[in-house]
């Protein structure tokens, strides 16, 4: 990576894009975490994962009509999971599934992420606030425990229980809290027993116990869901990124246990809405009879699913979409929005990457670099007919300029530009070997 203050030349105050556009909503980094978002890119498909969301659809497929990854379809889940964070009543947890993962370890990473937000934490406090209210134990008392948790908003390494009651065994607190929570629920929550003798003494340390013992992560996740249902919580929405390579890391011998597993985890999840992504390989693999366990419960059809297509019959919004990366990382004016870059030379990078988007937005980053480097003013089609690999990442045919010409004469009308479009492609194709 180039020092920072050498895109001060761009009115830019280091690189916008992304040098590997894979999305970690957990990083700093604006550029990789999702911050950046074009939704006029995906206007449609938002508002597709809005309804799904409020007819409570219990799974939904976020699917790639291609091959290709890079879509968008984490983009577009992470975005949407952003949206319902601000939802009073809601929880949201996102889950990164590994290859190997399994049903109840994705119910294990699940209730990881409600404890390390404070879903988890906020509805114990309020049913311990509720229970001691029942139950009227002088060894309780009720206005301590609330000044507790007013000191203690987020789950502490250590809860000093015995500083705020007069109570010293912890053990028969845990087994009346349970029993409590049973009878009031009117459903088995016993596997809270682990949630709760942790939150009472080293509160912190949950993620290590469950990892530690013997825990059914299963039930402990449907317990947990009752938890927070009772004390402020109706909805719950968990995002099940990567679930492609989870799929594809089950054999045909094994799909029918994985199937099972992931029909459990759907019934588990009682109020909650799973969201997964699924490109077509994935896909065809669930489309197998022994998958139908999971099928049957959360069919792959148009309820269920919100497609994503490639962006290469929609050139306006490649501009848009370098244009919302290049504003985040603006500095002082620039000579025109999409600067340094023409934005008919976005398009033609744009339509070379094939309207997928981390190629695309990798595929700037190293342009830039590049330019940077050699000093480049402006991204110019006579800059990148000299420089041809560092820019378009290709060299060039006649055969894919003629391609591109076809392409271009159907979509130039909806790109406004400042440039005469076919002036710019006759004299770049006239300096083309």
């Amino acid at each position: 990576m180039i020092c920072v203050g050498a895109y001060a030349d761009y009115c830019l105050s280091a690189n916008p894009f992304p040098a590997t556009a894979v999305i970690d909503p957990s990083s700093p980094d604006v550029r990789v975490n999702g911050g950046i978002f074009n939704v006029d890119i995906f206007l449609e498909k938002i508002e597709e994962l809005r309804r799904r969301t409020e007819q409570r659809v219990n799974l939904v497929y976020i699917c790639g009509n291609e091959y290709d990854r890079g879509l968008g379809k984490s983009a577009i889940m992470i975005h949407h999971m952003r949206s319902l964070m601000g939802v009073e009543g809601a929880t949201c947890a996102y889950v990164r599934c590994e290859e190997k993962d399994k049903h109840v370890d994705l119910a294990r990473k699940a209730v990881e992420k409600w404890h390390g937000v404070g879903y988890l934490w906020r509805a114990f406090s309020l049913a311990f606030i509720d229970y001691c209210l029942s139950v009227g134990d002088v060894m309780l008392p009720v206005d301590s425990v609330r000044k507790l948790f007013e000191d203690h908003p987020a789950p502490p390494d250590r809860l000093p229980l015995t500083l705020y009651t007069h109570i010293r065994d912890i053990e028969g607190v845990v087994a009346r809290l349970v029993s409590f929570l049973c009878t009031r629920l009117g459903a088995d929550v016993r596997p809270l027993g682990i949630l709760f003798g942790d939150y009472l003494s080293h509160p912190s340390q949950l993620p290590e116990s469950m990892r530690g013992r013997k825990v059914d992560c299963m039930a402990l996740y449907q317990s947990c869901l009752r938890l927070m249902g009772a004390y402020g919580y109706d909805r719950h929405y968990v995002f099940l990124d990567q679930f492609e390579d989870l799929v594809m890391g089950v054999s045909k011998s094994r799909l029918g246990g994985f199937a099972l597993g992931m029909k459990i985890l759907v019934s588990a999840s009682e109020s909650a809405t799973i969201f997964v992504t699924l490109h077509p390989s994935s896909e065809q693999h669930l489309n197998d009879p022994k998958a139908r366990d999971l099928t049957g419960v959360a069919p792959i059809n148009a309820t269920h699913r919100v497609n994503l297509l490639t962006l290469d019959t929609e050139p306006g919004k490649a501009v848009g979409l370098a244009e919302e990366y290049l504003r985040h990382f603006r500095d002082g004016e620039s000579h025109y929005p999409s600067y340094p870059f023409e934005p008919e030379l976005l398009l033609f990078i744009w339509y070379f990457n094939k309207g997928i988007i981390r190629n695309y937005l990798q595929q700037l980053y190293h342009a830039l670099e590049y330019g940077v480097m050699s000093g480049c003013p402006e991204f110019t089609f006579e800059y990148a007919q000299g420089h041809q690999l560092e820019v378009l990442g290709r060299e060039v045919t006649d055969r894919m300029m003629e391609e591109y010409n076809r392409w271009r004469g159907k979509a130039v009308a909806s790109v406004k530009t400042g440039r005469n479009w076919a002036a710019a492609i006759k004299e770049f194709k006239s300096r083309t070997p």
